[in-house]
């Protein structure tokens, strides 16, 4: 059977997953061993000084607070398992979160892409507010991704890709 890590952040509490060097890091590394990472109200982020540096995250990203993925990839690989319940603000600055598969954006999850930061979507998806600077990329991949809480807000960032953005 599955067998799952949880790793849980409280209110003000923060966590910092710091990587390094050209190195890839998974975070679980199958189907039958996944991780959960569950953010209640406090401050999660994914960082690294190397622009070359990748994380692969199996598992699921759940609870609100506030997500920073900057510098780096990361890659999620989660199958599905956070369009129900990763919500919060996700701050994509100066690296890359990518999605691979349809559903692993949070639906009720707001994405604020900065100079710099790359939102690469993979796999149709849904999730709630955008919002971009200049310097920031949303790349969607021959799929469609809808924002759906109607305050899309853009300050001359890039969309690039050949697939779908629906903004409700």
């Amino acid at each position: 059977g599955i067998r799952w890590a949880l790793v849980t952040v409280n209110g003000g509490g923060r966590m910092i997953f710091q990587g390094g060097g050209a190195t890839h890091h998974n975070f679980d590394n199958s189907n039958s061993r996944l991780i959960a990472i569950n953010n209640n109200n406090g401050h999660i982020e994914f960082r690294s000084n190397d622009p070359s540096h990748t994380d692969t995250i199996y598992g699921a990203l759940g609870g609100g607070g506030t997500w920073v993925f900057n510098g780096g990839t990361i890659q999620l690989a989660n199958q599905g398992l956070n369009s129900g319940g990763w919500n919060g603000n996700a701050f994509v600055n100066k690296g890359v979160l990518e999605t691979s598969i349809d559903d692993q954006l949070g639906a009720d999850l707001d994405i604020i892409v900065t100079n710099g930061g790359t939102l690469r979507v993979g796999g149709n998806d849904s999730s709630g507010n955008l919002f971009s600077q200049k310097g920031g990329v949303l790349e969607i991949n021959s799929s469609r991704l809808t924002f759906d809480d109607g305050d899309e807000k853009s300050g001359n960032g890039r969309i690039i890709g050949s697939g779908d953005l629906n903004i409700q």
